[in-house]
């Protein structure tokens, strides 16, 4: 697993979701990654994504939330939940605007919502359109309903493979990349994690 998914991994092992409402949007194929890595038994966790072939609960693009959702039997209720993630599923949305008040409303009040976004990455499929920065989070999500955003940066140092992926697939010489000093190592963001409260 590579440090940027390492970082995510530890980040999420500090939620507790026992006895919670959770909705994971992006869930991709019905592994419920999120679900791997939490603390606790949830009330009733309702998976989400576009692509009906991965089994998800709730098919549902994200790029068009006001069309009709799809699922096998009755559909759940997307509103009300106690936890909902967006785990590295808003890099693939075009109007992350509408995404993020379709999260926001998916929260009740008090609840909280879990982002990852990569930040340096290579593009990674022809549905992958945006980057992020932290500051993107504490300027668009309380206009959208989040009382409180708390961002983490996700980091590498300047010899880290991923970075170096990156700098190669995009034509990008690392020798021209300035970096921020931090515990003595030269760093760059590669993701944030985000919490948003309701």
């Amino acid at each position: 697993m590579s440090k940027p998914r390492n970082q995510i991994v530890t980040w999420l092992k500090g939620v507790d979701i026992a006895g919670r409402r959770v909705l994971d949007v992006g869930a991709g194929p019905a592994s419920k990654w999120a679900r791997n890595w939490v603390q606790g038994e949830p009330a009733e966790y309702v998976t989400m994504d576009k692509d009906p072939s991965f089994g998800t609960d709730v098919v549902l693009d994200l790029n068009h939330p006001a069309e009709e959702i799809r699922t096998e039997g009755e559909a759940p209720k997307l509103k009300g939940f106690d936890v909902v993630f967006c785990l590295e599923t808003l890099e693939h949305v075009w109007d992350p605007v509408r995404a993020a008040r379709f999260l926001a409303d998916a929260v009740k009040p008090g609840g909280s919502c879990y982002i990852t976004v990569p930040f340096i990455n290579p593009i990674h499929d022809k549905w992958d359109y945006l980057r992020y920065t932290g500051e993107w989070f504490h300027r668009v999500l309380p206009e959208v309903g989040f009382s409180y955003v708390e961002v983490h940066r996700r980091v590498a140092t300047a010899g880290n493979v991923h970075l170096q992926m990156f700098y190669q697939a995009e034509g990008m010489r690392m020798s021209r990349i300035r970096y921020e000093v931090g515990d003595g190592h030269k760093i760059r963001d590669v993701g944030y994690s985000v919490r948003a409260v309701k």
